[in-house]
């Protein structure tokens, strides 16, 4: 299953890095596909700085959506 989820503004992840959400907890069957930040496609690496209103395309299995949305 494909979700897609936005960096809320003052969330956990609004400034972090990939590397950093990743290891926070992050459900072992999911795996961030692609990013979008406004009109640009950015490429997953785990340097990567999350901002806030990013968008994370995940592909992931039905018993971790629920992880994901915390």
């Amino acid at each position: 299953m494909l979700i897609e989820l936005v960096v809320g503004a003052g969330s956990s992840m609004d400034g972090a890095s990939l590397a950093a959400v990743r290891s926070e907890a992050w459900p072992s069957h999911a795996v961030i596909v692609n990013i979008r930040r406004g009109t640009e496609e950015l490429i997953p690496a785990d340097s990567l700085q999350l901002l806030a209103g990013d968008y994370l395309y995940i592909l992931t299995d039905d018993t971790d959506i629920a992880a994901l949305h915390t």
